[in-house]
């Protein structure tokens, strides 16, 4: 058995001491205590504040409505419109820091503002997204129907009268500034019944959506507007849409960034009641290959891409479009049939109707009895602007000029209450190529609207390459050869496509022929066949249609540095027309016997005709030509003879001219019943038995006989410009030296006016006079040679 030692054993009646890692230790520490005591206090207050802010929220909740409005939101704008409005009872803000600004609606209704960005923003903008939060009782929900509807009409009052214009933003549509005020339909002059008809057409297709939709058919309708510039396109778009009360979201195609996908998402997502504007279409595929300066390759859009977003599977629906272009000759039929374009318009150069209408407008307060209005169409029918409206014959009266309505606009604008001064300065209508005046330093101001103060525009060369391409199309006195493009309309006669190959093979190889159809209207719109001039350099257009006004019709047209100069039509007769090759008898209307093949002559390629005029038409046009002016029989002969020269001799250079060579003639006979007849004949040798060959003529084809039609004349400006002669390289002629027929120089020698008497000359001993004969004669002479002392003699 162990005993217990004596550590172990303590005195009876004493209490054992407590370990200092017991509780008893910890409670009984201050410090420990205390911290406990806080932290209980944080937890409850924590737990407190917690619970307040869940019974406030659930307070809020039940008490409060909040009504939050993303910047994204249409209703947005209203809104902040509506919040800027100035009230009599004015508000107060509750708290600087949670921005939120009470104000009052009407007494005893508050409403709580509180605007605030988000962290995230617009990727395409870089602007942050914004919202908008109004607060207000459970019990005064409803008025927040007021404040919508309050906005909703201070927003519909102020675009009231406007026409809001939307442009692209990112991926979406933005408005573009303000609403435009709306321009009224009247104040866009257009032919008679050209802005009728399509506001007629428009107002139908807005009228019967529910049509479209039982029969399956897209309800969506695209419309083209073609014609030269300033003719009113774009103008009548914005006019039209503020008639029906619609937007105008406006699409460039040639816009930084613009992609198939971005373009069918544009279409798809329209602003409401808005018409969709595609303007320039026939650029937007224009030097896709150029670069802009930091490397960007330009738009992406795709020919087919554009053709999927106006009618593709992807196409939207309840949309009107409107396709602009200044050459429609430029566009793919894929683009413009029907379905994508279901309308195409033609808005023209301005005509008589047009200039009367805006003489109206602007002097009709002024001219009551429409006298200065007559004067006024008088002075643009006589300047070749505007095709007469009184003239019998129409066709007799087409315009040698053209000028747009802008331009009738600014003249009008020049004048505002001058309505003399617009009827002398309709010459400044005559389209020319300006170029800056220098200052004159005698600071004399030369009116904007007189020919005199105007010049051709002169191209300076920036380089050496673009000054040899300036050098080549210098005047030269031996002109270039000029080739000759051939080309059919949409519809052409088989005689007008056998004309024109007939006409190609006299004239190759400097010819060029298009075989597909193109949509040219020579003297409605000359731009494409400019165009056409430019891309393929040359000088001459032989165009080829038929129609049931102008049947089998050829127009000749002429070309300087790739604009138009002159142009004539030519009426073909079928019933007389031979192609090469055929007998040379006449060819009887009554027969039915066709003409017999004879190939074996035919013009050799490449060669030189002689061309014969001959009658009395082309006679007398050049008669009176240099005499009195030309009536307009005169001038249309004149036109056709110069413009036949230069279709028939196709190369001018005198280096090139074989008269022994000579192997057909060209003769082109004008008959007094204005019928002209075109007949090639060959001149070939055959012996006689002599030491010249015997030359006899016979016709080989093609004959053609036909009726001139309309013309245009060439503008002053640009003919002087083109008759204008090079610098000879001759040597310059010495001053006063001639050279006489038989090569000996002659020399002239100008002598002053002198007086014999005062001519003095060194005197004789044998004419000297003596002292004595001159004190005698009572004058005194005094000779220097006498009067010098003489020098000794050594």
């Amino acid at each position: 058995m162990t005993m217990p030692g004596p550590d172990s054993l303590t005195a009876a009646g004493t209490t054992p001491t407590p370990s200092v890692f017991s509780f008893d230790a910890l409670f009984d520490n201050p410090m420990f205590a205390g911290g406990m005591g806080l932290a209980g206090l944080g937890a409850a207050a924590a737990l407190g504040r917690r619970g307040m802010m869940q019974g406030a929220e659930l307070l809020r909740r039940r008490l409060l409505v909040n009504v939050e409005i993303s910047r994204r939101d249409p209703s947005y704008p209203w809104v902040l419109a509506w919040l800027s409005e100035p009230r009599s009872a004015g508000g107060f803000v509750a708290s600087r820091l949670t921005r939120i600004h009470n104000l009052s609606h009407r007494p005893g209704v508050f409403i709580g503002v509180r605007r605030e960005k988000q962290s995230t923003s617009n990727m395409a903008t870089g602007e942050p997204h914004e919202t908008v939060t109004l607060t207000a009782l459970w019990a005064q929900r409803h008025v927040f129907e007021e404040v919508f509807a309050q906005a909703h009409a201070l927003a519909a009052r102020a675009a009231e009268g406007r026409t809001p214009v939307f442009s692209v933003q990112g991926m979406g549509w933005a408005p573009l500034g303000e609403p435009r005020t709306k321009r009224p339909l009247a104040s866009v002059v257009l032919d008679s019944g050209v802005a009728e008809g399509v506001v007629a057409d428009v107002r139908d297709f807005l009228a019967r959506q529910q049509w479209y939709v039982d029969r399956g058919i897209p309800y969506r309708r695209g419309y083209l507007l073609y014609g030269p510039p300033g003719s009113g396109k774009t103008s009548f778009i914005q006019a039209l849409a503020g008639e029906l009360d619609l937007g105008l979201a406006v699409v460039n195609l040639s816009e930084t960034g613009m992609t198939d996908d971005k373009l069918a998402m544009l279409l798809m997502r329209l602003p409401r009641r808005c018409v969709v504007l595609l303007e320039d279409a026939d650029a937007a595929f224009v030097n896709r290959r150029a670069r802009d300066p930091d490397g960007y390759g330009g738009a992406t859009v795709t020919f087919s891409g554009l053709l999927n977003a106006l009618d593709g599977v992807a196409a939207g629906e309840e949309r009107i479009a409107f396709l602009t272009t200044n050459h429609i000759d430029r566009l793919d039929p894929a683009l413009i049939r029907p379905g994508r374009v279901d309308m195409m318009v033609r808005i023209g150069e301005a005509t008589a109707f047009q200039a009367a209408r805006m003489w109206d407008r602007f002097y009709g307060d002024v001219d009551v009895d429409g006298a200065g209005r007559t004067r006024f169409l008088q002075r643009l029918c006589s300047l070749g602007l505007v095709a007469d409206p009184d003239a019998v014959d129409r066709s007799s009266s087409v315009p040698r000029r053209h000028t747009s309505t802008a331009a009738i606009q600014g003249l009008f604008l020049f004048n505002k209450t001058d309505m003399e001064g617009a009827i002398n300065m309709a010459e400044g209508l005559i389209p020319r190529h300006f170029e800056p005046e220098p200052e004159d330093p005698s600071g004399t101001h030369h009116h904007p609207f007189t020919s005199q103060s105007t010049m051709l525009r002169q191209i300076t060369p920036r380089n050496a390459r673009s000054k040899r391409a300036l050098d080549k199309r210098a005047p030269k006195a031996d002109e270039n050869p000029k080739t000759c493009l051939f080309l059919r309309g949409t519809s052409a006669s088989q005689v007008v496509q056998d004309c024109l190959t007939d006409l190609h093979a006299m004239r190759a190889p400097l010819a060029k022929k298009f075989t597909k159809k193109n949509t040219v209207h020579p003297f409605e719109d000359p731009s494409s066949l400019e165009f056409f001039s430019r891309k393929n350099d040359t000088s001459l257009q032989l165009f080829g249609s038929s129609s049931k006004k102008r049947r089998h019709c050829l127009t000749l047209c002429r070309t300087f540095d790739h604009a138009m100069l002159d142009m004539l039509e030519l009426y073909v007769d079928e019933t007389t027309y031979r192609r090469p090759g055929q007998a040379a008898e006449p060819a009887s209307t009554t027969s039915t016997d066709s003409p017999v093949p004879n190939p074996r002559r035919s013009i050799p390629v490449g060669a030189r005709p002689m061309v014969l005029f001959a009658g009395s038409p082309f006679y007398e046009a050049d008669v009176e030509h240099g005499a009195t002016p030309l009536t307009e029989s005169g001038r249309k002969y004149a036109l056709a003879k110069s413009l036949l020269t230069d279709f028939f001799r196709v190369d001018s250079s005198p280096d090139k001219i074989d008269v022994e060579g000579l192997s057909h003639i060209v003769v082109l006979t004008a008959e007094e019943d204005s019928a002209d007849d075109v007949a090639a004949t060959g001149a070939p040798t055959k012996r006689s038995g002599q030491r010249l060959p015997r030359i006899e003529v016979e016709e080989i084809g093609p004959r053609m006989d036909f009726r001139l039609g309309r013309f245009k004349e060439p503008d002053s400006a640009m003919l002087k410009e083109a008759m204008r002669r090079p610098k000879t390289n001759e040597p310059r002629t010495k001053k006063n030296i001639e050279t006489d027929g038989m090569g000996d120089k002659i020399g002239r020698v100008h002598l002053a006016k002198q007086d014999m008497a005062e001519l003095q000359t060194r005197k004789m001993k044998g004419l000297k006079r003596l002292r004595g004969d001159a004190l005698d004669d009572g004058a005194s002479v005094a000779d220097p040679q006498e009067d010098a002392p003489k020098k000794a003699k050594r």
